[in-house]
């Protein structure tokens, strides 16, 4: 209630631009929320009695993993799917397929029946369904650019058509977001749906403005707090939250190039907050054609770092793509 009236008073205050109020007000508001979690105690009694029956479900399921399938077999062994609740950072270099990747999950976890919200900051709904198109028919994304297409082309177009139609999968365009504004759109969704995956890419183009004269706020400690407040989301919708996130250059001056942790922007405190951090690496970028241990070709050959995850082990994650990035191979020496 207090802090309801704190923010009347500041919609009322006609001194403060629109844009700073709308950020004070999110920031009260997922404090509450922050705040209210974590006072909300559990008996050992209750949580007991649900683990149980997780375990007993589990046992008696044919299926080994309980979270949200990627697509990635490998990567599900490893994490046991995307779990409702969790944070999950996907972080790469510009160019690496980010974007790529996680509409790759999400079209392999609507496949399988769940729930996918897609929250994109860098590109609209058309191109996002023009890629899912090209990874369903298997038409390179070229064709349908520059008007190359045949008959068999557009049959095979058609066909991926009317599959995603049928998909439990919702795209929505958010370019200049903040995190209120994803809050509240995700909580409507969930409300009609019952979400089990949202997927927000991506972390860097969220909206922050930093509190003036306060040298705290930083672009970097406003990105840490995103973070934390996807993760409050995650854990209030009780759906799983994959974040797309964009390293800074450090990996770029090393002469393995292979992404670490401090990589990532405000790494402290994203790296406290997430259940699971994996980034992604294409050797070919940098011009590596091989392993140099092995000497495998890096030909296409994609690398999953999951450096961090509560839920399990970590280690590499290999895969196979094409040269348009629209079609996500297993990988097999």
């Amino acid at each position: 209630i207090e802090t309801a009236q704190q923010i009347a008073e500041e919609g009322f205050d006609t001194g403060s631009p629109l844009d700073d109020v709308l950020d004070q007000a999110e920031r009260q508001i997922l404090e509450v929320t922050r705040s209210r979690r974590a006072s909300e105690f559990q008996s050992s009694k209750e949580v007991v009695s649900r683990v149980i029956r997780e375990l007993v479900a589990l046992r008696e399921s044919d299926n080994h993993i309980t979270g949200v399938r990627t697509g990635y077999q490998d990567l599900d062994r490893m994490t046991n799917g995307f779990q409702r609740g969790d944070l999950i950072i996907l972080a790469a270099r510009p160019a690496m397929g980010k974007t790529a990747l996680a509409l790759h999950m999400a079209l392999a976890a609507a496949r399988q029946g769940k729930k996918v919200c897609f929250f994109s900051l860098e590109m609209t709904e058309r191109q996002l369904i023009s890629r899912l198109l090209c990874t369903l028919s298997g038409v390179e994304p070229d064709k349908l650019r520059f008007k190359l297409m045949d008959a068999d082309d557009q049959q095979r177009l058609d066909k991926a058509a009317a599959e995603l139609r049928k998909l439990p999968l919702f795209l929505n365009y958010c370019s200049g977001c903040g995190l209120a504004e994803i809050r509240a759109r995700c909580m409507v969704l969930n409300r009609k749906h019952k979400l089990d995956l949202m997927i927000v890419d991506y972390l860097n183009l969220v909206n922050v403005s930093a509190d003036r004269g306060e040298v705290k706020d930083t672009m970097d400690l406003a990105l840490g707090e995103v973070a934390g407040g996807l993760k409050t989301l995650s854990m209030e919708q009780d759906v799983a939250c994959l974040v797309l996130a964009q390293l800074n250059r450090n990996c770029e001056t090393r002469t393995d190039h292979i992404p670490m942790m401090s990589d990532l922007r405000n790494s402290g405190e994203i790296e406290q907050i997430a259940d699971s951090i994996a980034m992604v690496y294409r050797p070919e970028q940098y011009g590596e054609l091989s392993d140099p241990v092995t000497r495998e070709s890096f030909y296409h050959v994609g690398r999953f770092f999951v450096i961090k995850n509560r839920n399990g082990g970590t280690g590499e994650v290999r895969f196979r793509y094409n040269d348009s990035l629209t079609q996500i191979y297993p990988y097999k020496k």
